[in-house]
């Protein structure tokens, strides 16, 4: 999904560095989801039931603690952004704010987690019976 963001852009209005380091990142997305199948097939799906849902509950649990609720690292963030930005301190409250609302925001679990922008993860957690849960925290909300 970002890549068709970034792709529907002037490339004039993206940095040539930027763009030159995202192209290499994605080009080892490709890989790491390649890796990930064999992965997959090789070592996760031989596995008892039991650790497969031991497995899909610790995932939920880092996902739904750590990426849908944006906490203090991304308020770090915005004080190193503040440090490089001074003229930005007086709307510190208000990006802490945002910040702070996407655990609610449902436009924001839609552009991290949908079956247009992972369509990959919706697929792999729908087919999987232990991922159950999570596919509904993520994509049924």
């Amino acid at each position: 999904m970002m890549s068709r963001r970034y792709a529907a852009l002037d490339a004039n209005l993206i940095d040539r560095q930027f763009a030159a380091v995202y192209r290499a990142h994605a080009e080892d997305e490709i890989r790491h989801i390649h890796i990930d199948w064999h992965l997959l097939e090789r070592f996760y799906l031989s596995r008892p039931l039991w650790q497969r849902h031991v497995n899909a509950w610790l995932l939920e649990l880092i996902i739904s603690s750590l990426l849908l609720k944006p906490r203090r690292a991304n308020v770090r963030l915005i004080e190193i952004l503040i440090k490089e930005f001074p003229e930005l301190r007086c709307i510190r409250d208000r990006l802490v704010r945002a910040v702070r609302d996407l655990a609610s925001s449902e436009s924001y679990r839609k552009m991290m987690y949908s079956r247009e922008t992972t369509p990959i993860a919706y697929q792999l957690f729908k087919g999987l019976p232990e991922f159950s849960s999570l596919f509904r925290l993520l994509f049924e909300k």
